[in-house]
C-alpha cells in the first residue's frame, strides 16, 4: 500500500512540473513515467516475494536472493525487448498486458531450467515459488491498469490534453483520426483537418460525414501560433518536395509539435523496422522477423512448445503410424527438404501417405483419385 502511495505522489509531482510549461511536445518515450513503471515492476516482485515467505513462515535460503535477482533480471530483459515501457500514450492496454505475460514467462521458464540444471535445488517443488510465480504477474498487471487509470484521470484533471490537428484531408489522415479518437487514454483530442486544395479534390469528406475540415494552411499556423492546437501531423503525399518544404516553414515558427505521417500502407510493411546507414533512415520491407533477442525468445518458444504438443499428440502419432504400417507397405515416414532463415536446408520428417517418397527438383503434385495414395492417405 505505501509503494501505490508513493508512486501516486510522484506522478502528481511530474505532473505538475509538466505544466508549468506550455504547451508540452509529444515525445516518443515518457521517460519519467517508464523509469517509474521499470521501478515498481521489480518492486513488486521482490516485495511479493518476501510478503509470501512472510506468510508461508518459510525460512530464508542464500539460493533466494540468488533466485529473485535472477527473475527481475531476466523479466526487465525481455520486457525492454518488447517495448513494453514505451510511451504509454501510444499503446493499447491489452498490447502491455500481452507484453508483460510474455516476459515474465519466458524469465520463468529460464529460471526453472537454469535452476533444473546448475542449482538442482528444490526450490521450484515449493509452494513459496509456486505462489510467487503466479500472484506476481496478476500483481503487475493489476498496477499497470490502475497506473494508466490514473493518468487518464490526472491529465483529465489538469486538462493536460493534447490538442491535434491533421493535415491533410486524406484517407491516412481519416484513419489516423479514427486511432486518435479510440486512444481515451492517451489524452489526444482531435480538433480537425486542414487542408489546402478545392473541395471537390477531398474525397474523404464527400466519403465520411465526421470529417470537420478547420481551414487551409494559413488557418493551421494561425491556430498553432494562439496556442488553439498543440501537434500538427501532416498526412500529405511526400513526393511534392516544394510543398513539403513550404509547409515545413509555415509551421517552422509555431509552438506545436509537428509530425510527418508517411503513407505506408501502401506497402506491406509486416514486421519491417527501422534502419540508419550514416544518417539515412531505411526501412525493412522484406527482413526476417527473427533476429536479436526475437530469435532467442522463438527458440525457446520452439522447444517448449514442441515438447508440450509431442506430450499431448504422441498417442495419436502411435496410433498413426501403426496403421500406416498395416495398411501400406513401405516406411513410416519419409524426408522432404525445406528452406528456412538465410535458405538454409531443413529436413522435415513426414508421416508417408503416398506408396512413392518423391524428392528432387521436378515433383508431380497430387490429383483427383491419384493412384500414389495410399487407402489412409485417401
Amino acid at each position: 500500500m505505501t509503494l501505490f502511495v508513493l508512486m501516486i505522489s510522484i506522478i502528481e509531482k511530474m505532473n505538475k512540473s509538466d505544466n508549468m510549461a506550455f504547451p508540452q511536445p509529444i515525445r516518443r518515450y515518457d521517460t519519467s513515467i517508464s523509469a517509474l513503471a521499470r521501478l515498481i515492476d521489480s518492486s513488486i516482485i521482490l516485495i511479493t516475494f518476501w510478503s509470501l515467505q512472510a506468510v508461508l513462515s518459510q525460512a530464508w535460503q542464500p539460493i533466494y536472493g540468488w533466485e529473485v535477482l535472477l527473475i527481475i533480471i531476466l523479466f526487465n530483459f525481455f520486457a525492454e525487448a518488447q517495448d513494453t515501457y514505451r510511451s504509454w500514450r501510444d499503446t493499447r492496454l491489452r498490447e502491455a498486458l500481452v507484453n508483460i505475460v510474455t516476459a515474465w514467462s519466458a524469465a520463468v521458464v529460464i529460471l526453472l531450467v537454469t535452476d533444473l540444471l546448475f542449482v538442482q535445488s528444490r526450490f521450484y517443488h515449493e509452494p513459496l515459488l509456486i505462489s510467487w510465480l503466479l500472484i506476481t504477474p496478476l500483481e503487475i498487471i493489476t498496477w499497470h491498469i490502475i497506473l494508466r487509470s490514473l493518468l487518464k484521470k490526472l491529465r483529465q484533471q489538469a486538462g493536460r490534453t493534447h490538442r491535434v490537428a491533421i493535415l491533410g484531408a486524406t484517407e491516412l489522415g481519416y484513419q489516423l483520426a479514427k486511432n486518435i479518437e479510440r486512444m481515451d487514454w492517451s489524452g489526444y483530442q482531435l480538433e480537425g483537418y486542414y487542408d489546402d486544395r478545392d473541395l471537390e479534390r477531398l474525397t474523404v469528406i464527400q466519403q465520411h460525414k465526421d470529417v470537420l475540415l478547420k481551414g487551409d494552411l494559413a488557418q493551421l499556423a494561425e491556430d498553432c501560433r494562439q496556442g488553439k492546437v498543440d501537434t500538427v501531423f501532416i498526412t500529405l503525399a511526400i513526393s511534392a518536395d516544394i510543398r513539403m518544404h513550404y509547409i515545413a516553414d509555415t509551421l517552422a515558427n509555431s509552438t506545436a509539435s509537428v509530425y510527418l505521417v508517411p503513407n505506408l500502407f501502401t506497402i506491406n510493411l509486416l514486421n519491417a523496422r527501422w534502419s540508419d546507414f550514416q544518417g539515412i533512415t531505411a526501412i525493412s520491407i522484406y527482413e526476417s522477423p527473427f533476429c536479436g533477442i526475437k530469435q532467442v525468445v522463438k527458440r525457446l518458444e520452439d522447444i517448449v512448445l514442441s515438447l508440450l504438443i509431442l506430450l499431448v499428440i504422441s498417442i495419436p502419432m502411435i496410433v498413426i503410424a501403426i496403421a500406416i504400417r498395416i495398411t501400406s507397405p513401405g516406411p513410416i515416414l519419409f524426408k522432404q527438404l525445406r528452406y528456412g532463415v538465410d535458405g538454409e536446408k531443413i529436413a522435415v520428417w513426414k508421416f508417408r501417405s503416398m506408396s512413392v517418397m518423391e524428392e528432387g527438383d521436378t515433383v508431380q503434385q497430387v490429383t483427383r483419385d491419384d493412384d500414389r495414395v495410399t487407402p489412409l492417405g485417401r
